[in-house]
């Protein structure tokens, strides 16, 4: 999986909540103008009050129990992503894990391709600009 994958997928999951985000205020407009017989009901709706671009560099020594001929290719994955922005601050907290899958070929014959599996645990502070106040 390459890093362009990587980008489509997001890119794909962001048109999904777009999608979904555009349905629910498409509801919200019905239950306003009462053209629902549920106008009573409350809903939630998710709102984009502020969106943010985090880069992080992380620089994490991964140690490989043999002798390395070439690497064949790096796999990663996000995990446990989390964002966490206090109230009325315009600072985001950003931690994770980004688990991290090197293979490679020894130079021991007939090179067999191995991996070496790393869990790389990350934090970020980020200051950004509300598109819509709360």
């Amino acid at each position: 999986m390459n890093q362009d994958d990587s980008y489509g997928r997001l890119e794909q999951q962001i048109k999904k909540l777009n999608d979904k985000i555009f349905y629910l205020q498409d509801q919200l407009s019905l239950l306003k103008t009462g053209k629902n017989a549920h106008s009573s009901k409350q809903i939630k709706v998710p709102v984009l009050l502020a969106k943010i671009d985090v880069q992080i560099d992380l620089d994490k020594e991964v140690i490989i129990p043999y002798p390395v001929r070439s690497l064949s290719h790096v796999d990663w994955e996000m995990k446990g992503l989390t964002c966490h922005s206090p109230s009325l601050t315009n600072k985001a907290f950003v931690d994770g894990i980004l688990k991290v899958q090197i293979y490679f070929d020894t130079v021991f014959p007939p090179y067999p391709i191995l991996s070496v599996t790393e869990e790389i645990a990350f934090k970020k502070r980020k200051d950004f600009h509300y598109y819509y106040p709360p």
